[in-house]
């Protein structure tokens, strides 16, 4: 038979026991510009050896006729709680296929192999695809779970005005809705100041897992957010060296922990990475968000850019303190051992759940 013609066949491969590692670093480093082979073997320890709910499960596709690794799909493991219940899910990322096997052949064995391998074992699974793989996510068997909204609140309109109308007018609307939003954005600060209190100093590993232990979400799947989780998705092995931290109490005499933000000042915009309120009461919401985005003032940013799929109430909250949607982007689901709610109202996705 002519090489041309000859068929190629593919093996896909869990590593359990770390034999493909040095072949998955080379992969990923020798196809994406981005990683050199130190920066992922960074992020090969902070995804197998770190991560609280053990290794993730890590796919290989082998070509049978050359004898070597050409494909990879990794799949993060995350724990969820829905009715006090835990569930084992995995966030679907990495995956690569080498550039000489780029067809969708391989990716697709690939990509079917290893979810149907790992919904065996996990609750379900969910991913974040690019708009260049959500097709081969779809025949893959993966469903459109819903859309992640970008979300972005403006505190100064200058730059934003500036495009879309003269200078000569930009410039004075500007400041006068400028004062008007420091003014409303003031009088919410001095209510919700009331009942809450906003702290930046650093809050304790007790505080984090109190929160989390209190926090009500009844049916709502949400992934778990101790201290220890915290700790490995910001501090081990990823880049967040200006991540900041905001935590609010009640101000009863116990200081009881009732939420967290967490952010970075990336030029002008405060990027939120993750946020949680102990329970998805928008009053509540409402309130947090209102004695943030006083706190962020300080910083002399142009706007607040947040990410969230789910709760209605939580979503209800953003707007009402005067979040607009910039973007969407699609969440896939493929159901596994565990059959889980489809119902956008039953999720509670942030920034916090892109393991990538």
């Amino acid at each position: 038979m002519d090489s041309k013609t000859k068929k190629q066949t593919f093996d896909v491969k869990l590593d359990e026991g770390d034999q493909y590692r040095n072949a998955v670093i080379n992969i990923f480093s020798s196809n994406f510009e981005s990683f050199d082979s130190d920066s992922f073997k960074q992020r090969y320890e902070w995804l197998n050896e770190l991560n609280p709910p053990g290794k993730s499960l890590t796919y290989v596709l082998f070509d049978n006729e050359a004898d070597k690794i050409v494909g990879v799909q990794s799949v993060c493991l995350r724990r969820f709680e829905a009715s006090g219940n835990q569930l084992l899910a995995g966030t679907m990322i990495d995956l690569v296929v080498d550039k000489s096997y780029r067809s969708l052949g391989p990716a697709m064995q690939l990509l079917k192999r290893s979810t149907k391998s790992a919904r065996e074992k996990l609750a379900f699974l969910y991913g974040f695809p690019n708009t260049k793989a959500a097709p081969v996510f779809k025949r893959a068997g993966a469903k459109t779970l819903g859309g992640m909204q970008r979300m972005a609140r403006v505190l100064h309109t200058h730059e934003y005005l500036r495009g879309r109308m003269p200078r000569v007018l930009s410039r004075p609307i500007s400041l006068l809705t400028d004062f008007v939003l420091v003014v409303v954005d003031g009088i919410y600060n001095v209510m919700a100041l009331r009942s809450l209190e906003l702290c930046s100093d650093n809050i304790t590993d007790e505080q984090i897992n109190s929160l989390w232990k209190e926090s009500n979400y009844e049916d709502t799947l949400v992934s778990r957010r101790d201290a220890d989780t915290l700790s490995w998705r910001y501090k081990n092995g990823r880049s967040y060296p200006n991540l900041q931290k905001v935590y609010i109490f009640a101000k009863d005499k116990d200081k009881t922990p009732i939420a967290y933000i967490l952010f970075t000042v990336d030029h002008e915009i405060i990027k939120i990475q993750d946020f949680f309120v102990v329970e998805p009461k928008r009053s509540l919401i409402i309130k947090v968000w209102r004695l943030f985005i006083w706190y962020s003032r300080k910083f002399n940013v142009s706007s607040l850019s947040v990410e969230f799929f789910g709760v209605h109430d939580v979503n209800k909250a953003l707007h009402k303190v005067g979040f607009v949607q910039r973007e969407t982007a699609s969440i896939v689901i493929l159901q596994g051992c565990k059959e889980v709610s489809e119902d956008e109202n039953m999720w509670y996705i942030t920034s916090f759940d892109r393991d990538t």
